[in-house]
């Protein structure tokens, strides 16, 4: 699965045994690509999540720690 929102590109390989991001969770990393993304850069992110880990990878994209 490919996932591109503005600049940043992630290629997710699907695996049985992960949940692969849903449109909620594509629309929140787009929410936090586009408004929040000077707040993200060099702070400690923490991702409670079940899937694929999509927002964690955005956010080190981003810069967070």
């Amino acid at each position: 699965m490919n996932i591109e929102i503005e600049n940043l590109k992630i290629n997710l390989l699907e695996h049985e045994n992960v949940w692969m991001p849903t449109r909620f969770g594509i629309a929140l990393g787009e929410i936090l690509v586009k408004n929040y993304k000077a707040n993200i850069e060099g702070k400690n992110v923490l991702e409670l999540g079940v899937g694929s880990g999509v927002i964690s990878i955005l956010c080190g994209l981003l810069g967070a720690k």
